[in-house]
């Protein structure tokens, strides 16, 4: 799950429709509030037009964001080692309001240059969505789905470069996530929250260095003698608090194959499942 999150984080790299742009870089992560990064391997962003696929180096992962057959656009999550294909559920999407707290708000703002005259952005997220009954190991009945809530907090630094190539195709690719993916269902979830902040740090310039910081925890909305209840049992469910830093070597805007979207299928003998929270 960790993993996915990180491709997730990604989404500043996504470019626009009607485009072909390969981005590789490299991905470094940090457990809690730790400055010892280390190397998490390479990857590789490719958009087709509508489309997006981001590959681990290892071969192991990939993520698809693509039309469905609906008329949205939905998320994919490969496992080439299991050979899974995993879909994100709508509700964990759909299911999402914006919140805020007393530390952090929605934000995105310049703060500066470096000596390489990259532009300093800062950013900051926060979004909420119900949680799937059932989840937990079962410890949350599907009764009290709605007064349980996961909160993803997410706040980081990007080195941007103004003007660089494939920047203006950054900006509408962001737009596109940020304004529903063309009309994709649950488009006010918390991927369309980070997508909005995505397309404001897009704004100012392909990002060539990202560093951020995301925490997933636990939110009791409960009141009155059910209040306790709730949270003992969502106390037993850990919080995730991460960071992650990505690097980019090269960005090319050569044709990109089609087939690695293979035409809204799957790859041969990969079992389909709906991806569950963890």
């Amino acid at each position: 799950m960790k993993r996915q999150w990180m491709l997730l984080a990604l989404l500043p790299f996504a470019v626009a429709a009607q485009a072909d742009l390969t981005v590789k870089g490299e991905n470094f992560v940090a457990e809690g509030d730790s400055d010892d990064f280390r190397p998490e391997g390479e990857f590789t962003l490719s958009i087709k037009d509508d489309q997006m696929r981001t590959d681990s180096s290892d071969g192991q992962v990939s993520m698809l964001i693509r039309p469905a057959a609906d008329g949205t656009h939905e998320y994919v999550f490969l496992d080439h080692a299991e050979r899974k294909a995993m879909i994100m559920p709508r509700e964990m999407a759909g299911r999402a309001e914006p919140v805020t707290s007393a530390t952090t708000d929605n934000f995105v703002r310049p703060v500066g240059t470096d000596e390489n005259g990259l532009l300093r952005v800062e950013y900051g997220y926060v979004g909420s969505a119900s949680l799937p009954g059932g989840v937990g190991g079962g410890e949350i009945p599907a009764e009290l789905k709605d007064m349980i809530a996961v909160v993803m907090e997410v706040q980081g630094i990007a080195m941007v470069e103004p003007e660089a190539e494939g920047s203006e195709e950054l900006v509408e690719f962001s737009r596109m996530l940020a304004s529903g993916m063309g009309n994709v269902e649950g488009s006010s979830g918390l991927t369309q929250g980070l997508a909005t902040s995505m397309l404001h740090v897009a704004a100012h310039g392909m990002p060539m260095e990202t560093q951020t910081t995301t925490e997933i925890r636990i939110r009791v909305n409960a009141e009155g003698p059910m209040r306790g209840m709730i949270e003992s049992m969502a106390n037993r469910m850990p919080n995730m608090k991460s960071r992650s830093r990505s690097v980019v070597h090269e960005v090319s805007t050569d044709s990109v194959d089609a087939s690695l979207f293979y035409d809204g299928g799957f790859p041969e003998g990969y079992a389909v499942e709906t991806m569950q929270l963890p």
